[in-house]
């Protein structure tokens, strides 16, 4: 879809890719029964009360979730915000969706509580790092601190777990927005 589609187009593409969020095999699991991570030091495998997802789950979650991280699309974090500031008219649904966007921003750019390789990591770090190295890319390049720290067992499921941190809060995030959407652009959605 061109970034040029019209406001109800754009609309009905969020609502469309959120509704595959919201009913994803990923975002039930993680809410029922969730996931737990737990490490054996002494296998150097996952502890036995861990509980993580599939990693194709995952993969389907990121192919849908894309479309609200990748700049290309009208429906991303960012394009929403211009799309707000030009169709939104009421200022405080307008300073909300500005909040929310600024919460994401804000969590993403927390230091990670550990040091790798001397290092510290941002939550955007290991987001983008599976995003962009292991499940919708294979872009190395910026990321060679995520790809040493997940080379371990541990590393790769302590990251795992912090990426699925990073989904819930999106999914948060998203759900709130859509619920913006609906108050906002009632008007939109029957032109």
């Amino acid at each position: 879809m061109d970034k040029k589609a019209t406001p109800k187009a754009i609309l009905d593409l969020f609502k469309e890719k959120f509704d595959r969020l919201e009913s994803s095999s990923l975002i039930r699991f993680m809410n029922n029964p969730g996931w737990r991570f737990s490490f054996d030091f002494k296998t150097n495998t996952l502890g036995s009360d861990a509980n993580f997802p599939d990693l194709e789950n995952i993969e389907s979650y990121v192919l849908n979730l894309r479309f609200f991280i990748q700049d290309n699309e009208p429906i991303s974090i960012r394009n929403l915000n211009e799309f707000y500031n030009k169709n939104c008219h009421d200022h405080e649904i307008l300073n909300k969706f500005v909040e929310l966007r600024d919460i994401l921003k804000s969590e993403f750019d927390k230091s990670w509580p550990f040091l790798i390789n001397g290092k510290k990591l941002t939550f955007r770090d290991i987001f983008d790092g599976f995003i962009y190295t292991k499940i919708a890319h294979s872009k190395t390049g910026s990321h060679l601190v995520f790809l040493n720290l997940t080379k371990q067992p541990f590393g790769y499921y302590l990251a795992l777990d912090y990426f699925l941190r990073c989904i819930s809060l999106i999914q948060d995030i998203l759900t709130m927005i859509n619920h913006l959407n609906n108050i906002a652009f009632n008007d939109l959605k029957t032109k």
